[in-house]
């Protein structure tokens, strides 16, 4: 957080004479499109997530600017697996929900009058990971069901499983509304594994790549 804050202030006082100087507010939702491959063995459901946060941008030529932001994220979704393990068959299901603060860094240029596309890369600090777990597990011994093991909304730290920060690349679109609005749609894709030897172990050394798409508003404050 003191990475972010301390980013945003140099970049804000290197342009405070610059009279162009765009700063405001943004937020909106944030669908996850994470992938975990080979992901046979999932089925994944994004649920919508939502995130907030501040941008300055600061033009370089008459079509051109340069846009750092700083925004606190929370993606949500929904993993299930079958599998089996020993004598028992495993139907679990994880509602997952990842916190972050996400520092774009982006060029933007001008298209049309309102029209602007972006491109850029992220880093990503992670503040948590964690799920509401299910599982429905059946259990056989000489083909006779023994008592289940089974278990509902058990909340677990996924933390070690995850790494701690991440980065990318993203590519987005924005369209003035107005003179202080703008409508933003973007897409992120994280680069490198997210996963760490703990989840690898967990998931069969399956690759865990974090994405997403952000639908949102931006507004200028002066």
């Amino acid at each position: 957080m003191k990475k972010l804050i301390t980013m945003l202030a140099i970049l804000s006082a290197s342009f405070t004479a610059a009279q162009e100087i765009d700063l405001g507010v943004k937020g909106g939702l944030t669908i996850a499109a994470d992938m975990i491959s080979p992901g046979d063995q999932y089925k994944s459901r994004p649920l919508p997530g939502y995130y907030g946060g501040v941008f300055v941008a600061v033009p370089i030529q008459d079509k051109i600017s340069v846009q750092l932001e700083g925004s606190y994220v929370e993606g949500k979704g929904v993993f299930r697996r079958e599998y089996t393990l020993g004598p028992a068959t495993i139907n679990g299901k994880s509602n997952a929900v990842l916190k972050y603060i996400n520092v774009p860094l982006l060029l933007k240029y001008n298209v049309t009058e309102k029209t602007a596309i972006q491109l850029g890369g992220f880093y990503n600090f992670v503040l948590g990971v964690s799920a509401i777990q299910s599982a429905d597990v059946k259990q056989t011994s000489n083909g006779m069901p023994i008592p289940s093991k089974s278990f509902t909304n058990r909340e677990t730290d996924l933390n070690h499983e995850h790494k701690t920060e991440f980065y990318g690349i993203l590519a987005g679109v924005e369209h003035k509304l107005n003179d202080d609005l703008k409508l933003e749609l973007r897409y992120s894709y994280g680069l490198g594994d997210f996963g760490t030897d703990a989840f690898k172990a967990k998931h069969e050394n399956q690759k865990y790549t974090p994405a997403s798409i952000q639908l949102g508003i931006a507004y200028s404050l002066f």
